[in-house]
């Protein structure tokens, strides 16, 4: 009966030390904002605050540690960092979203190519690149890439963000998606550099704005009104992590259902916690038996 108890003790505390380790991040999420003048300041702020909301959302996204999230604006000449490379938990969240719904839109330009670039040094730097399975940017931008003020044109701004596309690849970004949004969604020339530029290709382009479930890497969501970009987002950020495996309704298989309807993996924090508690009661079970016999005898 002692070594019962004691073997108990001791799954107990081994459980509570994994559940207080912090998780591996397995998915690098990276988000490039347009904040050019095309943009009206209103439609802008229904962008930050629909990307805030759905990070925030912990049916859509785990706050155990396993994402790592980065948030660049590109406008006018240049690129900003907004959020940098910050892993999601539940101490982290509120801070992470608060920096999203602060985000002061810039104007000007639209130079897509210094916001990949800007966002891959970010995400490349992180302490996470060399460990996470996963490194996913999304593009959310209302029109071709152009900087009018230096006399780049879209033909240009094409060139140079294709050029940026590849860097990031080699580099060793998995995946790029996009949403288009505003009027230009309807022109065919906007649409095709969006299927251009998203990676792996060819891009695809996902009908009447929802994924439905069919997820491929290299989407492009077209919004035409802003209004509609909530959902958007939505359904880009549970596929891209449930694609990862981190839950969403879009996750291939499954485990055990957990907090919300989530799935518990064995290998998380609090996945480990009850498959060391079941482990531990079996044997504590066994031994039970066990003792129960020689006692009989």
């Amino acid at each position: 009966m002692r070594k019962a108890l004691c073997s108990l003790c001791l799954f107990v505390f081994l459980a509570a030390s994994v559940s207080t380790a912090q998780a591996q991040v397995k998915l690098q999420l990276g988000f490039l904002v347009d904040g050019s003048g095309s943009i009206a300041s209103s439609d802008f702020q229904i962008i930050v605050n629909a990307l805030a909301t759905a990070l925030a959302d912990p049916n859509l996204v785990p706050q155990d540690g396993t994402v790592e999230v980065c948030i660049v604006q590109f406008a006018d000449v240049s690129a900003s960092t907004e959020v940098p490379p910050t892993v999601i938990t539940s101490s982290t969240i509120g801070t992470i979203t608060q920096q999203i719904r602060n985000i002061g839109q810039r104007g000007g330009g639209t130079p897509l190519w210094l916001g990949l670039d800007q966002i891959v040094a970010n995400i490349s730097s992180s302490a996470n690149f060399a460990t996470a399975q996963r490194q996913t940017i999304n593009i959310a931008t209302d029109g071709e890439p152009r900087v009018p003020i230096q006399s780049i044109d879209v033909a240009q701004g094409t060139t140079l963000s294709l050029a940026a596309r590849d860097r990031a690849v080699n580099l060793g970004v998995d995946e790029i998606d996009a949403e288009g949004v505003g009027q230009a969604t309807t022109g065919s020339n906007f649409q095709n550099f969006l299927l251009n530029v998203v990676w792996p290709q060819p891009g695809v382009l996902v009908n009447n704005g929802s994924l439905n479930g069919n997820f491929q890497p290299g989407f492009v969501i077209l919004v035409t009104q802003f209004q509609d970009f909530a959902q958007a987002v939505r359904d880009k950020v549970n596929a891209i992590v449930g694609s990862a495996g981190l839950g969403g309704n879009n996750e291939p298989g499954g485990t055990a259902a957990g907090p919300n309807g989530r799935p518990i993996p064995f290998d998380t924090p609090l996945g480990t916690v009850v498959l060391s508690l079941f482990l531990g009661l079996m044997l504590v079970l066994v031994r039970l038996r066990g003792s129960v016999s020689l006692m009989k005898k």
